[in-house]
Formats: structure tokens, C-alpha cells, sequence
């Protein structure tokens, strides 16, 4: 197997509720000139396919399923590869994901992140091209309700179609007066004593930490939040890629998350590990989601790290929530490798969904991705390259494109 100059496409999520195609627009039409050119064009669908296995909503509101004719819309724009794991891939509960299943498989995607078990949807999946075999993984660090994860039969249970799930433990490191203050809390309630007796009969699984209603605590010297990989997840999810890099040339991890930064556009210290992680592991690109617009843009060992794209489509109900500008901006990444995997260079053209007109007036359609006018271009250009200074990462803006200068 070998790598002969890849071209790949990469952008942010598309949540995606109707079909695009009829769109005269010029600037969509110059979208899909991008997203048509590469060798392999990548994007996350954000959502759940209504189809033949039907299924039933699993959230009280804003589910998003949507017809299979969507995966024919993303297609034609010229996606090939699509990342499943994300937080509305089990709208629909197991029947969701089974027609999801069925029907990207009926149309030749590339994908991953979902399966009828734990041991599937955490399988890499692979596409043989003109210039080599690609490999991609998909993950979702939630937070979600254990059940909407894929599961493997065991003695007491069976199989359960579901997402690839990268847990995220979360816990509060406390100042000893604030956890005492807790400690007292717990034993006035009875919370300690039942969380015992809940394990003694097996309704909650063992846990050598303290915990504070379902919160594991710990003494230190200030009181600070903490985020951290479970480890049994990492291992799979690590080898996994470890096997993906050995059967093919060129391997995409996706990582979808809602563990956010206070401000959004940061990015937390526990993702910009755990990409690197799985560089160290043999990705050669790490796209991440779920924050719903632009991050920065890290180059590690030479290979990009995309913190978040934004979206791409977003075809939301509350589209009046959502108003600002960064939320409808992102970019359209052309990243072209090198035989040996490692960027020699990237494009970054900014789009604008609905269009830069659609920035200063609302009840504008935004259904389309647009490339964006000169003034909002250079405004996301300009934003992206700040928020990338932190990696060290040099964006070059000339006629109202992004280059990054890759040392």
C-alpha cells in the first residue's frame, strides 16, 4: 500500500433536513465546485435516518430525523466519507441506527461511528481510492444517557445497536473546606448510604472515588473542574486507530463532543490531548465537532487538527436562538498530503450559510452554504487564523483565501 497525493476536503457538521440541489445561487454552486474537486470529501452527519426499520423519538424535543433522500443531497455535493457518531445518531433509538446503517452502506459512504454493537461501532471502516486506502474512525465523548451507546452481548444482556462511545469523566477537585461542606451534605441527606446499599445489590457499578450525587470529588488545594478520558474507552478506541493506520494509507479520526469551554471558541486542554494521542496513534487527521462554530487549527507531527469546523449545513429549529454571526461562518478545508501522509499544504476558502447577506438579515434562508463576500471572508479568515495562533499555526491571507504556512 502506498500514498500517492491525496487531496481531501474536510468541513464542519451538517445537520440536514431537506434537499439542496435545486439552489441556483452561484456562491452554493461555487461551494460545490470545492467539495466535488478532492479526492475524498468529508463531512459529520449530524442527525438519524427515518427509514425502513421506522423508530421512535428518544428526546422530548428537537429530534432530528430525516429522510434518506438527504444522503442522496450529500452525494451529489460531493461527499464521500461521513462521520455518524454524534448527539442526535440515536434520535431514533436502535431502529435509527439501523436504518442509518442501511442506507449509507446502500449509497457506498465511507463511514463510522455507529454499529449493531459496541465491538461494530467501534470498528474502522475503509475506502479504496485512486490514491490509496483510507481508513476512518468515528467517536462521540457525549455527554448522553449511557443506552444511547452501542453494547456488546454478555451474560446478562444483549447486543445494543448504538454510538461509539469515548466516555468523558467529569469531576470537581475541592478545597478540603468545600468538601467537607459536601461530606456533610451527603450524610444529612443519606445520600452516602444509599449510593452503598445501590452498589451492595448491584444498581450502581463500584467506584473507588468519592462521589457527590453521581460527582467524584477529591481533596486538593483549590476547587477547580476536571475532565478526563476513561481509560478503558481510550484503549479501545487508541487501538482501534493502531489497526486502522496497519491495513491502510491514510486514516481520519473524528471526535463529537459537548464538553465545552465557558467561551466556545476555546478549546479545552483534554481535546488538544487526546487529538495529539491520536496522531501518536497513526491518524493522519483529527476532525472534531459539537461546539457549533470555528476553533482553531493545530499541525502536529505535520498532520492538521481540526478543533471544530462549525457547521456546514444547519438546518436547526431554533434558527432565531442562534444568532450569532460565528455560528453561520466557517470554512471549507482543502488539505493536500504528501506520500508519507503529512501535509504539504492547505486551502481555507470561508462560507457563509444563507450567504453573506444573510448575516444582516434573519429571515433570510439559510439552508445552503455560501461562499462568503469579501468583507465577512476576511472576518472568519481573521478570526481562525487568532484562534490558531495558540498552536503556533501561521494562516496566510491573500485574496481572500487562508494558506497555512506549513514549516
Amino acid at each position: 500500500m502506498s500514498l500517492k497525493n491525496m487531496n481531501i476536503v474536510a468541513v464542519g457538521q451538517s445537520l440536514i433536513k431537506r434537499d439542496l440541489m435545486n439552489d441556483p445561487n452561484i456562491e452554493f454552486k461555487k461551494v460545490l465546485e470545492k467539495t466535488r474537486a478532492a479526492d475524498l470529501s468529508f463531512t459529520n452527519y449530524e442527525g438519524t435516518i427515518l427509514g425502513d426499520h421506522g423508530g421512535w423519538s428518544m428526546k422530548d424535543t428537537f429530534s432530528h430525523a430525516s429522510a434518506p433522500s438527504v444522503l442522496d443531497t450529500l452525494k451529489a455535493m460531493g461527499f464521500n466519507a461521513l462521520a455518524l457518531s454524534n448527539n442526535h445518531a440515536f434520535d431514533l433509538g436502535p431502529s435509527g441506527i439501523l436504518s442509518t446503517l442501511e442506507e449509507v452502506e446502500k449509497r457506498g459512504f465511507l463511514y463510522a461511528g455507529i454499529g449493531t454493537n459496541k465491538t461494530r461501532a467501534a470498528q474502522p471502516h475503509y475506502l479504496e481510492t485512486s490514491k490509496g486506502r483510507v481508513a476512518l474512525l468515528a467517536m462521540d465523548c457525549g455527554p448522553q444517557p449511557d443506552c444511547f451507546y452501542a453494547r456488546d452481548a454478555d451474560a446478562f444482556t444483549t447486543d445494543r445497536p448504538g454510538i461509539n462511545r469515548q466516555r468523558v469523566i467529569e469531576s470537581l477537585k475541592l478545597s478540603l473546606p468545600d468538601l467537607e461542606t459536601l461530606r456533610a451534605i451527603s450524610r444529612q441527606t443519606g445520600f452516602d448510604k444509599r449510593q452503598a446499599e445501590y452498589r451492595r445489590v448491584g444498581f450502581r457499578r463500584e467506584s473507588p472515588a468519592e462521589e457527590f450525587y453521581g460527582i467524584p470529588v477529591e481533596a486538593g488545594e483549590e476547587t477547580i473542574e476536571q475532565r478526563q478520558l476513561d481509560q478503558d474507552d481510550l484503549e479501545r478506541n487508541l487501538s482501534a486507530i493502531e489497526e486502522a493506520s496497519s491495513h491502510a494509507d491514510f486514516v481520519i479520526v473524528y471526535v463529537h463532543h459537548h464538553y465545552w469551554s465557558p467561551v466556545w471558541e476555546e478549546t479545552p486542554a483534554w481535546i488538544q490531548n487526546f487529538a495529539r494521542q491520536c496522531i501518536d496513534c497513526g491518524g493522519n487527521i483529527f476532525v472534531s465537532h459539537g461546539v457549533p462554530l470555528l476553533q482553531g487549527i493545530e499541525i502536529y507531527k505535520r498532520r492538521p487538527i481540526f478543533y471544530s469546523l462549525g457547521n456546514f449545513i444547519f438546518h436547526s429549529f431554533r434558527k432565531s436562538t442562534y444568532s450569532r454571526d460565528s455560528l453561520w461562518e466557517s470554512v471549507i478545508a482543502t488539505c493536500s498530503f504528501e506520500d508519507n501522509g503529512e501535509l504539504n499544504g492547505m486551502k481555507l476558502d470561508p462560507v457563509v450559510l444563507g450567504g453573506s447577506e444573510a448575516l444582516l438579515n434573519h429571515a433570510l434562508s439559510r439552508d445552503t452554504p455560501q461562499m462568503a463576500g469579501p468583507e465577512s471572508g476576511k472576518k472568519i479568515l481573521d478570526s481562525l487564523a487568532q484562534m490558531s495562533m495558540c498552536y503556533n499555526t501561521q494562516i496566510n491571507i491573500q485574496e481572500g483565501k487562508g494558506y497555512l504556512i506549513i514549516e
